[in-house]
């Protein structure tokens, strides 16, 4: 059913376009000898949004749709947020749409339920992290030869750094999850890993092949810095329109909130 707001923005509209029709476009038409029957007006409707969530930023925003070309419609439009780029983790885009429900889709919004649910997400990715889950871990891709960068990227290396210490595996056109690393555990790696680490001048991070179930637990995954990426850093972008209203005590912006 359609809910009263899109009721009235509809007849709004119907009435916008039957003024158009009937009053300025007749009077329009007599100015440019324009027929009646050949001077008409169709204003065609898009969305009808019943919550809109905008960051302070451009082109940054979610609407909940109720009404799409006078279809009734149940869909969340995004633009330019997280939950639309490549290179997040899956696990961080599936539990930023929650909390994009919650803020859109209810008719009340409960701000200590978000809080909850970031803090107990924080938890779920820590556990996961520390695991070694590439859910939680960034994708990357080997996109081109060796030779043809001009300076290698980090998650190149990180490849390079599999290669040597696991199997090799890693060329160009192959993709993986990057985890941000201290190094490896020496007391726990195979001999060949702990040789050939010695190698690489960089093991702040190691990428992961595609059809591997887990980080081998040799390696000293950076946890604090996987959950920044993957969790923290995130949760701040996306809710710094209304941080003074989930963490009252700590406060990052002093606009005001960003729904309409």
């Amino acid at each position: 059913m359609i809910d009263e707001k899109t009721k009235l923005i509809l007849s709004e509209s119907e009435d916008i376009e039957k003024i158009l029709n009937d009053e300025l476009l007749i009077e329009f038409g007599k100015l440019h000898n324009i027929p009646n029957k050949e001077n008409l007006l169709n204003l065609k409707q898009e969305v009808v949004a019943k919550k809109g969530y905008f960051l302070n930023v451009k082109k940054k925003y979610a609407l909940y749709i109720t009404n799409s070309g006078g279809v009734e419609v149940d869909e969340m439009y995004l633009k330019g947020l997280v939950t639309q780029r490549s290179d997040y983790p899956s696990l961080t885009k599936k539990n930023i749409n929650k909390i994009l429900e919650m803020l859109l889709k209810k008719d009340e919004c409960s701000f200590t339920e978000i809080f909850n649910f970031i803090e107990k997400t924080k938890k779920e990715i820590t556990d996961l992290c520390i695991k070694g889950d590439p859910r939680v871990a960034r994708p990357v891709s080997f996109s081109k030869p060796l030779d043809k960068y001009k300076v290698i990227p980090a998650h190149v290396i990180g490849m390079q750094f599999w290669n040597m210490c696991v199997y090799d595996h890693f060329v160009p056109g192959t993709r993986g999850y990057l985890f941000k690393t201290r190094g490896i555990n020496e007391f726990e790696a195979p001999q060949k890993a702990v040789e050939n680490s010695k190698k690489i001048k960089s093991l702040d991070c190691v990428v992961l092949p595609e059809e591997e179930e887990y980080l081998p637990k040799y390696f000293n995954i950076n946890v604090d810095a996987m959950v920044k990426f993957a969790w923290t850093d995130r949760i701040e972008e996306l809710l710094k329109p209304i941080w003074d209203k989930i963490y009252p005590n700590d406060s990052k912006n002093e606009e005001e909130i960003a729904f309409f």
